[in-house]
């Protein structure tokens, strides 16, 4: 069973206001990232061990959600007389890849959550090539930039913020091109420019922008649900700091 070892200083400050922490194997080094720049404490340190099969149960568990709502969440919208169904189920799925990304930020678990996503959509009624198509490429866009701006644990809100526009334009644009000039979709092929650019520009510009709003969002949820969000971090000891000027 894996285990993923992070160790947590004592202090939740070290230079300046603490905008996250990075957990380095060692006795008692931990190194804080503050508005100051980044610096590593050394003092009274506490190992927190989470447990890497939790982490993928709960990543497991929100493919599934994602999963269900392509399933079923069509048909609610209409029931409920709510239109465009594909933005607002693009909106839930950045929502879910965010929360899933905050509990676990690991370069392929975003791809895994779309794959099992799409299983789960073919395996339902009527399943077909463009609705699993959308779904992996979704999953996979969100893995490439956020492996790409998330990664050494950074929580800046800018971050998140660029992932969710990113994937919002980024996952519409490859599958348009993918649907017309590789797979051949008849819709999308009949549909031309028009189609396409309406499906990228017009409801993309949609889905970014709430996407800038609730990637920050969805990341801290998963965090704190992974139970490693700065203020799990305790008080206590002053740290001493590698330029021995200890707590500023």
């Amino acid at each position: 069973m894996g285990l993923d070892r992070i160790l947590v200083n004592d202090v939740g400050e070290c230079t300046g206001r603490l905008e996250c922490y990075i957990g380095r194997r060692g006795s008692n080094a931990i190194s804080f990232t503050g508005a100051g720049g980044e610096s590593t404490c050394v003092g009274n340190a506490k190992e927190v061990f989470v447990n890497s099969k939790s982490k993928f149960i709960w990543i497991l568990a929100l493919a599934a959600l994602w999963g269900a709502s392509e399933l079923f969440g069509k048909d609610l919208l209409t029931e409920l007389g709510i239109g465009a169904a594909s933005i607002w189920l693009a909106v839930v799925a950045i929502l879910l890849l965010s929360i899933s990304r905050g509990i676990w930020n690991r370069v392929g678990s975003s791809s895994i959550i779309g794959l099992v996503a799409a299983g789960m959509k073919f395996t339902g009624p009527s399943p077909n090539a463009c609705h699993l198509l959308g779904i992996a490429c979704f999953g996979l866009i969100f893995d490439l930039f956020a492996s790409t701006l998330l990664r050494d644990g950074s929580v800046e809100w800018w971050r998140g913020s660029l992932v969710g526009v990113f994937t919002a334009y980024g996952a519409r644009s490859v599958f348009v091109l993918y649907a017309i000039h590789v797979a051949h979709l008849q819709r999308w092929v009949e549909g031309g420019s028009t189609m396409a650019l309406e499906h990228v520009l017009l409801h993309g510009t949609v889905v970014a922008f709430l996407a800038m709003i609730l990637v920050p969002l969805g990341l801290r949820a998963g965090r704190r649900l992974s139970g490693i969000a700065p203020s799990a971090v305790t008080s206590g000891a002053d740290p001493v700091c590698e330029d021995g000027t200890g707590r500023s």
